[in-house]
């Protein structure tokens, strides 16, 4: 069968790309048969660059350590450090926070990547930027756990997450990688990270984000060490290798302070390793920017607020008893977006059932009225604003194919952080995930590599059982 020969031609490649580096299916495994020197010791920056905050993962076999950001963040968790970068005016030198009311501020540094409207100066400050945090993290790692770590031999590998609906694009990949490459050359310098000194590790030519051989002496971290994850794959890592784990279609909804990002995808094992087809992914601007904007734009009371995206946002309850707007008030200014958010999820469930896995066991009513609802785990801190969390929780009481189980997230045993913030985990999770061996995180099927399917050409028992195999 064609998915059969697809599958195996796949696996061929695979194989041979591992054989490449050493570094085969056992090993992933078993990672004590690993051929490395005895005081080498390889660690995983998990890189999750977000719109509103960046986390910073650092993992190796036995531990993965959460990056505080204390002193370089305002805000309550410090494993959050917001996404703006402030630049001297006097020097164009870069940090990652000021006390200067002079400083250039650069913001929205991701949303040019998402939107694919990118220019040399957006690069320029997103990989200095990232390459700020890299130091910090490396840093804090030394400084803290120095006696483990110093007399071995350090393999560094950095992964860093894209949105689902990125992952396909070949072109904005490599200019991730780019990105990072050149933040990883200035993070590995001792003097201070500036736009001029940026602009010498990377260019922008014929559209394309490139390379510039530079005369100063850096440390090196080949092209393949640098790897691009959908984001959704990276959450799941602690849930996968729980108890909890289940097979079969799962949905991720991740609302941060510009975007929604929502997945539906399938949980198998292929050749004793996890695969991912997607079947259905976007990102929208349905973040909790787009709420603020709605309500300020709508209430006359709320025409001169501010509100941050690096603060808490707002309960309803705050809204309604500051500034004299009643519940139905509020209701009614947060109908639209209520409906427009609900309606992009459940077109992408609509879609998948109609176009994508027409047999899943979860549109089916054999088991009650409201047949067997899809696992779902939702993340980013708009998931736990009461206006999102409230509709999401609707999705548990609707009929197939758009009925959803909300789930938390698994607080993996491995995973060193402060107790106070355990409940914010789930935006860890990403990070935590991107902390594993590239080849840990699991195959996945990208949403362009699988063919829709109509109803009526989806009858075999094996497609009931297994989506993606047969689509890939």
């Amino acid at each position: 069968m064609y998915w059969e020969k697809l599958l195996k031609a796949l696996g061929g490649l695979i194989a041979k790309f591992r054989r490449g580096r050493n570094y085969d299916a056992t090993e992933r495994r078993h990672p004590e048969s690993r051929n490395f020197e005895e005081d080498s010791i390889r660690l995983v920056i998990g890189l999750d660059f977000g719109t509103c905050f960046t986390k910073v993962v650092i993992g190796e076999d036995r531990v993965r350590y959460a990056i505080p950001f204390k002193g370089l963040t305002s805000v309550e968790n410090p494993y959050l450090l917001p996404s703006v970068l402030y630049v001297r005016a006097d020097t164009n030198v870069c940090e990652l926070f000021t006390e200067s009311q002079h400083d250039d501020l650069c913001a929205e540094l991701k949303m040019p990547l998402i939107d694919r409207s990118w220019s040399l100066d957006d690069c320029v400050r997103a990989s200095a930027y990232l390459g700020l945090a890299i130091k910090h993290a490396r840093n804090w790692l030394m400084d803290t756990h120095g006696s483990t770590y110093e007399n071995r031999k350090r393999e560094w590998f950095i992964n860093i997450g894209l949105p689902t609906a990125s992952f396909d694009d070949k072109e904005l990949k490599s200019v991730y990688k780019s990105i990072v490459e050149a933040a990883w050359r200035a993070s590995a310098q001792d003097e201070d990270i500036t736009l001029d000194k940026m602009k010498q590790f990377i260019r922008a030519e014929g559209g394309e984000i490139r390379e510039l051989q530079s005369d100063t002496e850096v440390s090196e971290l080949p092209s393949d060490r640098i790897n691009t994850f959908p984001e959704f794959a990276a959450q799941l890592a602690g849930y996968l290798r729980s108890s909890l784990r289940q097979n079969g279609l799962h949905v991720t909804v991740d609302v941060g302070g510009g975007t929604m990002d929502t997945t539906i995808f399938n949980v198998e094992e292929f050749d004793g390793e996890d695969t991912f087809p997607v079947l259905a992914r976007e990102v929208q601007s349905l973040g909790v920017n787009h709420l603020a904007e709605t309500r300020r734009s709508r209430l006359a009371q709320l025409a001169e607020w501010e509100y941050s995206p690096f603060e808490r946002f707002p309960t309803n309850e705050f809204i309604q008893s500051n500034f004299n707007v009643d519940k139905a008030r509020l209701d009614e200014v947060d109908l639209p977006i209520k409906i427009e958010v609900a309606d992009a999820i459940r077109q992408l469930l609509r879609d998948t059932k109609s176009h994508r896995y027409p047999r899943a066991p979860q549109w089916s009513r054999d088991s009650g009225e409201f047949g067997n609802p899809v696992r779902s785990f939702y993340s980013g801190g708009g998931s736990l604003t009461d206006f999102y969390a409230n509709l999401l929780r609707r999705f548990e009481r609707e009929v197939p194919p758009c009925r959803l189980r909300g789930s938390r997230l698994p607080i993996p045993e491995d995973f060193q952080f402060a107790s106070d913030v355990s409940a914010g985990f789930d935006r860890m999770a990403v990070a935590y995930g991107l902390s594993y061996d590239p080849f840990d995180i699991g195959r996945i099927v990208g949403f362009d590599d699988i063919k829709d399917l109509e109803q009526e050409d989806s009858k075999s028992t094996f497609r009931d059982k297994f989506v993606g195999k047969e689509m890939m």
